[in-house]
């Protein structure tokens, strides 16, 4: 293999190794929804009515999206290093509130098969993209503050729960978006709803300690041999 036959680029091994185990059990995850008879009318963590390995295949996908998001971070940072502050910033909005786009419009579609948008889904990519926003706004201002915001987040999300939910509508509505949102059904009118199924700001505490953590991997990173097409 000569040098016209190889291309060579910078990968970080481990980061790929674990995104790639992740996409496996995710997969896992998903063939059990399509194919299992019991999957859309039984619970795989009940343990009265499931097996070890249908547990299993359950109980191990809690760990995916954390996974995801905390790399989406990781790579963030990473891919910031080529680029100046500015135009990182800039890639990572945009990115940002196209994921926001493709929640809303394609993703619900998909799921809902209705084009007048009655009921409009916002899952995990919704959470995805506004962590990113959030992420191109406190990265523009400095590394520490990410750090900082990420760990308040993370370990000092469950102290909400010490504080009454606010009990103005509105104020309670953009708490229950931010912090928990899961089930939280907001009516748009007498025909249209949005179901909020993601909070937004604790996917933001695991992709801002992503981004943190790709300081680490700045340096002595392996370098993988690709072959041309």
């Amino acid at each position: 293999m000569n040098s016209d036959q190889t291309l060579l680029s910078k990968r970080i091994l481990s980061i790929d190794i674990l995104r790639g185990l992740v996409m496996v059990i995710m997969a896992l995850d998903h063939t059990r929804d399509f194919f299992h008879i019991g999957a859309m009318t039984a619970d795989p963590l009940n343990p009265e009515t499931t097996t070890g390995i249908l547990f299993f295949t359950r109980w191990i996908t809690h760990f995916c999206a954390p996974t995801f998001v905390f790399l989406s971070g990781l790579s963030a940072y990473l891919s910031a290093q080529r680029k100046t502050p500015a135009k990182a910033s800039i890639f990572l909005l945009k990115r940002g509130l196209w994921l926001v786009f493709v929640e809303i419009i394609l993703i619900t579609l998909g799921l809902t098969f209705n084009p007048f948008y009655n009921f409009v889904i916002l899952q995990v990519i919704w959470a995805i993209g506004w962590s990113m926003v959030l992420l191109a706004l406190f990265s523009r201002i400095s590394y520490k503050l990410v750090l900082v915001t990420g760990l308040l987040l993370v370990f000092g999300h469950n102290l909400f729960n010490l504080f009454p939910t606010p009990k103005d509508e509105i104020t309670g509505l953009i708490v229950k978006v931010l912090f928990t949102a899961f089930g939280t059904v907001v009516p748009l009118g007498t025909n249209h709803l949005i179901g909020v199924f993601y909070a937004i700001l604790p996917w933001t505490g695991i992709m801002f300690l992503g981004y943190a953590t790709g300081k680490w991997f700045t340096k002595d990173f392996n370098t993988l041999i690709v072959a041309k097409p």
